[in-house]
């Protein structure tokens, strides 16, 4: 099962990626020319490397959106009288984080 998850399944990544680049071109293994084998072979390595930067600005914009979502629920104001706290843990008309 490791050797799947270490070896095979990044290889698989590997060959997709020159199959959809279009630079890999056969599906046999060329014994002839082992130098272009591994220049696929690094060529698929860079590819697994590369990533999104659409995609990664996207995610980091939801990660600080979040963030400030969370810093402007702790800043509530605790000082209006209208939100004292009474015996039954209620606070105004807030019962948990649900509005009655």
């Amino acid at each position: 099962m490791q050797y799947c998850l270490d070896v095979l399944i990044p290889e698989a990544f590997n060959q997709i990626l020159l199959w959809r680049t279009g630079e890999r071109k056969s599906v046999e293994v060329m014994w002839d020319n082992i130098k272009e084998e591994e220049r696929l072979h690094d060529r698929g390595e860079e590819l697994l490397e590369e990533t999104d930067w659409v995609m990664d600005i996207m995610r980091l914009r939801k990660i600080m959106e979040t963030s400030l979502d969370k810093n402007k629920l702790g800043k509530e104001p605790t000082s209006n009288k209208a939100l004292r706290k009474t015996r039954s843990g209620r606070i105004g008309g807030v019962v948990g984080c649900y509005k009655e």
